[in-house]
Order: structure tokens, then sequence, then C-alpha cells
């Protein structure tokens, strides 16, 4: 699942971002491996939780009051809109885009 979220508060915030990840990743079912936040100067954020179903990442930009999120998983166990619900309330976008792709799984054309 690829998602945008616009209009966005918290976004240079390190705490933040961590928590979120951490908690996204509980709420969606997942098994937590590790995070990694790595803030960049003036500002933005990139942090990671790698799960062992795949990854959640976050990158924000916050001159933008835009973030970039993706959330990798596999398997049935693990329910990504879970994690997007718990975001939400980290984030507070006014509008978010959302693109869910199934990967692994072939397109057939006619």
């Amino acid at each position: 699942m690829l998602l945008e979220f616009w209009q966005c508060q918290n976004l240079n915030s390190e705490k933040i971002v961590k928590k979120a990840l951490v908690e996204s990743v509980a709420a969606c079912r997942a098994e937590l491996l590790s995070v990694s936040v790595h803030c960049f100067k003036p500002h933005g954020i990139s942090g990671i939780a790698a799960i062992k179903e795949s990854h959640i990442s976050i990158h924000t930009w916050p001159e933008k009051r835009y973030a970039a999120i993706d959330i990798f998983t596999c398997g049935t166990k693990v329910k990504p809109f879970l994690a997007l619900k718990k975001l939400k309330t980290y984030f507070k976008p006014k509008s978010v885009d959302i693109i869910e792709f199934k990967r692994g799984v072939s397109a057939k054309f006619i």
C-alpha cells in the first residue's frame, strides 16, 4: 500500500515518527524486527520499521506538510488498513491518497 499524506502535522518529530511506526506495526498485526529513524537538517525524517512480513516506511517533507508512506506486507495475517488508521492519528492529514498494489500477482492482458 502506497500512501500520500497531505497537509500533515508532526512531520519533523523523530519521537512521533518512531512511535507511529511502532504502533502502526502493532495495529496491523505484524511482527516488529527493528526500527530505524534518520533526521535530516534542516528538516525531514526517514524512518523504517522492518517487520517479519517486510516493512513500513515513512519519509517526511515538513516544509511541504507532506509524507510518503509505504506499507509492504505479505501473508494474510497482516491488515495494512489498520496501520493506515493508526498513522492518521499521528500525522492528522487533511487529505490521503491510497494506492493498493498487489505484488507478485501477474496481470494478464488480452
